[in-house]
């Protein structure tokens, strides 16, 4: 084993800077960190699992989606996390009346309708790219207050699930190979996404390798 190197502790000096500060009326950029994507359950700090406590499903777990979004300047990854459910309340004439995970379906261009069906996979995509402002949630007791995404303030300007933000052209022959390359000893998409993010192609790739995803040209 290499010996470590030592140094002298007592001559190190590093300059001092301001901490970071978040303006909650400034807008700033955030992209989803698709491989931090997760459908998990809710566990107190003593690391026993949250249940419900009433309804048909008492006893059972309770869950929760966590998307992460890295805010592109500072590097800080902020998670927005939903209650996961078998069903959703959903009322475009009246928004507030909706549930929050559908609210901010529609930020990112998703329709979901009246006795349709809601799925993740349909507006949670690799890519995706927005702006929003922040907001303070206030201190629950025993904890600091912290800010986080407001939904409300999203304006998509990646690669968004639908309408013209998409790109649908057929990949061309060469990302294709590239894509295939990419993707060999893969055993999830996630992975792929992984080494497609340290490309220097990473948008276009991205789209290409979900387009060849949907089409059944990518298997896992």
């Amino acid at each position: 084993m290499a010996e470590q190197q030592q140094f002298d502790w007592q001559k190190e000096t590093a300059k001092c800077v301001e901490g970071l500060k978040f303006d909650l009326e400034q807008d700033y950029t955030f992209e989803l960190q698709f491989d931090g994507v997760s459908l998990h359950t809710m566990t107190r700090k003593d690391g026993t699992e949250v249940v419900f406590k009433k309804g048909e499903r008492a006893g059972m777990p309770v869950k929760m989606y966590t998307f992460p979004f890295l805010e592109k300047e500072s590097e800080i990854v902020f998670k927005l996390d939903f209650f996961h459910g078998d069903r959703y309340k959903v009322n475009p004439a009246n928004p507030e009346l909706e549930d929050e995970i559908v609210l901010f379906s529609r930020k990112l261009g998703y329709n979901p309708v009246v006795d349709g069906n809601f799925s993740i996979g349909d507006f949670i995509k690799p890519g995706i790219t927005f702006t929003a402002k922040l907001k303070e949630l206030p201190a629950k007791e025993g904890a600091k207050a912290y800010k986080t995404i407001d939904i409300a303030t999203i304006e998509v300007v990646g690669s968004g699930p639908s309408g013209s933000q998409s790109k649908v052209s057929e990949p061309s022959d060469a990302e294709q190979r590239e894509i295939l390359a990419l993707a060999k000893g893969c055993k999830k998409f996630s992975e792929l996404v992984s080494r497609i993010n340290k490309t220097a192609k990473k948008d276009e790739y991205l789209d290409a390798a979900m387009r060849m995803k949907e089409t059944g040209k990518l298997k896992f």
